[in-house]
């Protein structure tokens, strides 16, 4: 990173005996101004959780005018299990929030507690939100690697659930924006612009599942019926003429 590379990162929470530890990830986030408190983000907002889920799965669509995001700006992304990511104090790097959940969210301290009854309390030793769940960052002092060729890029989220397959998949039925926000985040890491624009939607498919009887009974329709239809008719119109 010090040397110009770009680094995403999409760090879980790591719980041993009922609190969260470290990751060894905590002190290269400060270099880029960022900081992992340990919690665990809740969404209390009830338009912002899925369906017969529990509140640490939710949709958020805290977008920020950030190169990243701008293009997605409308739609949302569904985060799960998401360790907030913090600006931190003091560090000579100001990262900017791509997206963050809800203003009644709130980041969980005590997650014994929650771990063991599952219905979380906001506490003062809570952190508030909107809680951040990525953010982006250009280290200072990255040395260069060529005229338009990006360096010192970082962006941290803080979760990587939202690049798990079934994250996915929920996106492709519910029309969010998982897929697009992972695009441009490698679009902005590798200063490629098209990755970063929203791609256009794609053309709809449909399978269509056909059987051996199916295709005998298609066959008899194109082969023979139509045919014959086709002969009926002219006949009729034949004799018509004739009849006039």
């Amino acid at each position: 990173m010090r040397a110009g590379g770009n680094l995403a990162i999409f760090v879980d929470l790591v719980v041993l005996e009922g609190r969260i530890v470290p990751t060894g990830l905590e002190n290269l986030a400060r270099l880029a101004g960022m900081q992992l408190p340990a919690a665990l983000t809740v969404e209390a907002d009830a338009r912002h959780l899925l369906s017969e889920t529990v509140p640490v799965h939710c949709r958020a669509d805290g977008w920020n005018d950030h190169e990243i995001s701008r293009e997605l700006r409308g739609g949302s992304i569904i985060a799960g299990m998401v360790r907030p990511v913090q600006r931190a104090e003091g560090a000579d790097v100001a990262p900017e929030t791509i997206i963050s959940s809800s203003p009644a969210a709130w980041g969980e301290t005590s997650i014994a507690d929650l771990l063991r009854t599952f219905t979380p309390v906001k506490g003062s030793e809570d952190v508030p939100g909107p809680i951040a769940i990525a953010m982006a960052a250009q280290v200072r002092g990255a040395a260069p690697r060529g005229e338009g060729v990006a360096s010192g890029r970082v962006v941290i989220a803080g979760t990587s659930e939202i690049l798990g397959d079934e994250y996915f998949a929920i996106a492709a039925r519910a029309s969010v924006a998982n897929a697009n926000l992972a695009e441009a985040i490698v679009g902005w890491l590798t200063a490629r612009r098209e990755l970063v624009n929203i791609p256009s939607r794609p053309a709809s498919r449909a399978a269509l599942l056909v059987s051996e009887r199916d295709l005998g009974q298609i066959g008899l329709y194109v082969i023979l019926l139509v045919p014959l239809a086709a002969a009926l008719v002219g006949y009729a119109v034949f004799r018509s003429r004739r009849s006039s």
